[in-house]
């Protein structure tokens, strides 16, 4: 259950296309929160790119502050992913 979202939060980009050949659950969340998430707040842009090819949804809500994936890439400033996100219809 955490494998993808510790392979999206390391930013490793090849573990996580493999683990989403399976099929793997891309919202599938671990303790830390569903991995496009993760990836979003820790500014791995490579991985989200990845993660948007698995039809996530874009809005699912976790951790204590109940954010979404572009909200906490907003609070991180990560510019990059914010732009992935919006083009993808996250809101």
């Amino acid at each position: 259950k955490e494998i993808l979202t510790d392979a999206s939060v390391n930013g490793d980009v090849n573990e996580v296309e493999e683990l989403l050949s399976l099929p793997l659950d891309p919202d599938v969340a671990g303790v830390i929160g569903p991995p496009l998430m993760r990836a979003s707040e820790y500014g791995r842009s490579r991985t989200v790119a990845k993660l948007l090819e698995a039809d996530p949804q874009l809005d699912l809500r976790g951790g204590r502050e109940g954010w979404t994936a572009l909200t906490h890439a907003a609070w991180r400033e990560r510019v990059e992913i914010i732009k992935l996100l919006l083009q993808a219809r996250a809101q």
